[in-house]
């Protein structure tokens, strides 16, 4: 196994973007924009839901406390999901701003920043990927096991 050290990094010291890596990256920065904000406006809406659903037992004549304990489950799953999809959204937000400013100002710093926002992006949804793999390998050696017991 080949260990990294630092100066297999410093080829890239001299290295500077292309007009086309510029120009591809500013695109990158409008789309990241353009999903950020369909992001935010799905949040809204999710949290809309949430609220509507967790209120409608109360608006119907004669309603069951077992409807307004699952609306309830309902409307908070709602509200869960929407706080998670935040912040991949809030990082790709920030990476389109950033990216789109650092080129403006021709701030190093700023690009910098812009790219680790991207990273934090890709990251949680790698994260949050792994765990719904792990998720659905626990339900379906439940489900395995369940179905060998019932079977007995």
């Amino acid at each position: 196994m080949e260990t990294t050290t630092n100066s297999s990094f410093e080829s890239f010291e001299n290295t500077s973007l292309s007009i086309n890596s510029i120009s591809f990256l500013k695109e990158t920065g409008k789309w990241a924009k353009f999903l950020s904000i369909v992001g935010f406006v799905m949040i809204g809406l999710m949290i809309i839901a949430a609220l509507f659903v967790s209120a409608m037992p109360n608006s119907m004549p004669g309603f069951d406390n077992s409807l307004m304990s699952s609306s309830s489950l309902i409307g908070g799953i709602y509200l869960l999901m929407s706080a998670i999809y935040f912040f991949p959204v809030y990082y790709l937000f920030q990476f389109s701003n950033k990216i789109n400013k650092a080129f403006k100002q021709n701030d190093n710093h700023l690009l910098e920043d812009s790219f680790k926002n991207l990273k934090s992006h890709y990251k949680f949804i790698g994260v949050f990927t792994l765990i719904f793999i792990l998720f659905y390998v626990v339900i379906i050696f439940i489900a395995i096991f369940a179905g060998i017991a019932e079977s007995f």
